[in-house]
């Protein structure tokens, strides 16, 4: 009888345990999926958990820290994981391989990716994911880039025709102006200023890039012994390589010779833009954390009405824009309630896009201590934001530049306006 009674009490325990275990699975899940991932970190507390380790890895990822996202990774007992975790830690693994330029790995994992997780994909995102591969077969040659500079460097700015950033990068051939873009997923160059320049070009060209208009255009690899920008040194930053007239506009009247983009901005460490100058330093976490690398997608968390959301930090954006999930969670409220539909029209490489819409006459984001307030922002009450239903929206520029003096912190996750 007595060992009856512990039997029952042991499959009780254990049933209640694998309860427990599903409900804050179900939990961090939900955290995740939502893209409140300060409130993940923060309940992600049980070592116990099958997924423990594996959402460690996840927020140290978000934080730009691939090399600790790949230790908790090591502790990950992938037989004791779901399907779907599987996906998750061959998508964290072959992300931190691409931040910590160990190309011959990222096409390893990602050839995992394609080739056993397929039905993770839609027709379009395999398409995108195998493109996406072949830069990393033909990186593979490339050593890994490495970013030195000591102290704090400043380095002089300018706007251009469309109003980027600009900053003069040289090498030990020649100078030129680049766009400094955080948001650009890689950097690029032309190839007249590759060859002008000295950088070696690979690759086969087999490479398709989808450009703004939806053509495919055929690209190559390239790479430079040292890039500088003022003090800082690169060395070995990978660039895909394009033909001059992809990037031309207005019949050759604006053209882009080169784009510094964020995987060497995320190894700068803190970068603060003001109105004619970029300065970098490692520095200490002064700041909560609002600004993650969700793969290659900033996620900025800005309050509304008192709470954190999360939206997309559109650095090469101009204007915010609303999301139909902005709609859906405040439809209810005083900030849209009584606002009427409109008809409004978006330009796409498809063409002409036509949506309902409501117009925010004035909207407060807050960040930090600061409150900035927007004018006339469209909410599109039919369309979710193409990188996952979760985001409210993009924030553009008009967000920024009310300020003179921008911080982006990719050593210690935030943005900072003063």
């Amino acid at each position: 009888m007595k060992k009856n009674v512990l039997l029952v009490a042991a499959v009780g325990l254990l049933a209640w345990q694998s309860h427990a275990q599903n409900t804050t699975n179900a939990l961090l899940d939900s955290l995740y999926e939502a893209k409140q991932f300060g409130l993940l970190q923060k309940a992600n507390t049980n070592r116990q958990q099958a997924s423990y380790y594996l959402y460690k890895a996840v927020y140290a990822n978000l934080c730009n820290w691939p090399q600790q996202a790949n230790v908790y990774l090591d502790s990950v007992v992938l037989a004791n994981l779901p399907e779907k975790y599987k996906f998750r830690y061959w998508t964290l693994r072959n992300d931190n391989y691409v931040k910590l330029a160990n190309y011959a790995k990222a096409y390893e994992t990602s050839q995992i990716l394609t080739q056993k997780f397929k039905q993770h994909y839609t027709a379009q995102e395999l398409k995108d994911n195998l493109h996406t591969e072949k830069i990393w077969e033909e990186a593979r040659p490339i050593p890994t880039q490495k970013v030195r500079y000591t102290g704090q460097c400043s380095v002089s700015t300018k706007r251009d025709l469309a109003g980027l950033l600009n900053v003069k990068v040289s090498t030990a051939r020649a100078d030129a102006d680049f766009v400094f873009d955080t948001g650009a997923g890689i950097s690029t160059i032309t190839e007249s200023e590759a060859k002008r320049l000295g950088f070696k070009i690979y690759g086969s060209g087999d490479i398709r890039i989808q450009g703004f208009t939806g053509v495919q255009n055929k690209a190559y690899l390239a790479t430079i012994d040292v890039l500088k920008i003022g003090n800082i040194s690169i060395q070995n930053p990978l660039f895909l390589v394009f033909k001059d007239e992809a990037l031309s506009f207005a019949g050759g009247a604006y053209k882009i010779h080169g784009i510094v983009g964020f995987p060497i901005a995320k190894d700068l460490g803190t970068i603060t833009i003001s109105k004619d100058s970029l300065t970098v330093a490692h520095t200490q976490a002064t700041e909560p954390q609002n600004l993650f690398m969700d793969l290659l997608n900033p996620v900025l968390m800005l309050r509304v009405n008192g709470k954190d959301e999360p939206f997309n930090f559109d650095t090469g954006g101009d204007k915010t824009s609303l999301s139909r999930m902005f709609y859906e969670t405040f439809r209810q409220d005083a900030l849209l309630k009584d606002l009427p539909l409109e008809t409004k029209a978006s330009a796409s490489a498809g063409g002409e896009q036509k949506f309902q819409a409501v117009i925010i006459p004035q909207l407060v984001l807050g960040i930090g201590k600061q409150n900035v307030t927007l004018q006339k922002v469209v909410v599109d009450t039919e369309n979710y934001h193409v990188s996952g239903k979760a985001l409210l929206g993009n924030i553009g520029q008009d967000f920024i530049r009310q300020y003179p003096k921008v911080t982006i912190s990719f050593e210690h996750s935030y943005l900072k306006l003063e």
